[in-house]
């Protein structure tokens, strides 16, 4: 039974790692993206304990936009993306909240804590231990990610590596939303 079991994670493990290689950038909206959170739609709320300990959720975010970034320490584009991402925080932090969502279940609290301190994440990272925020949000490539807007609608989607240019494009547009609704 046990080897059924790890065989099971095993191959769980080897369809994420095949879904996330290679990926190039898809932005959704609307109906394209039956596939989880509706653009124009409320986010779904998750409750997830950080690196710090501490809980964090989607709620406690209202009134600043949220990116929030679903990835994995073993993703070759989320290595990728991740130099990016710190500067992309390091430029917007105090206009944007970050949510980097580790997919803990099919990696360790130890790997994600080493991806985190080796490409210098300053905002939350998140253990996603049960799977029930990347259920919630039907994560399937990785790296995927959601820009929320301050009253919690998602505003744009994008599955895929976002290069640094693609990071600024993505927020920039999050932050015209935002403004829009003052």
């Amino acid at each position: 039974m046990k080897a059924q079991a790890q065989w099971g994670i095993l191959t769980a493990v080897l369809l994420l790692a095949g879904l996330c290689l290679y990926q190039q950038p898809v932005r959704l909206s609307g109906a394209e993206a039956d596939y989880g959170p509706q653009v124009g739609l409320l986010a779904p709320e998750f409750s997830l304990a950080g690196q710090d300990q501490k809980t964090y959720n989607l709620e406690q975010y209202r009134g600043k936009p949220v990116i929030i970034n679903f990835w994995a320490s073993w993703c070759a584009p989320c290595k990728e993306e991740a130099p990016a991402l710190a500067k992309l925080h390091d430029r917007y932090g105090s206009d944007v909240q970050i949510l980097a969502v580790n997919l803990t279940l099919m990696d360790s609290p130890e790997k994600a804590q080493a991806f985190s301190t080796h490409y210098g994440f300053k905002f939350p990272v998140l253990l996603d231990t049960e799977g029930d925020a990347s259920a919630a949000y039907r994560i399937q490539p990785i790296p995927s990610t959601f820009f929320v807007d301050k009253n919690g609608k998602v505003t744009g989607t994008v599955l895929g590596v976002l290069d640094e240019q693609g990071w600024e494009e993505q927020t920039r547009l999050l932050l015209s939303a935002n403004q829009a609704l003052q």
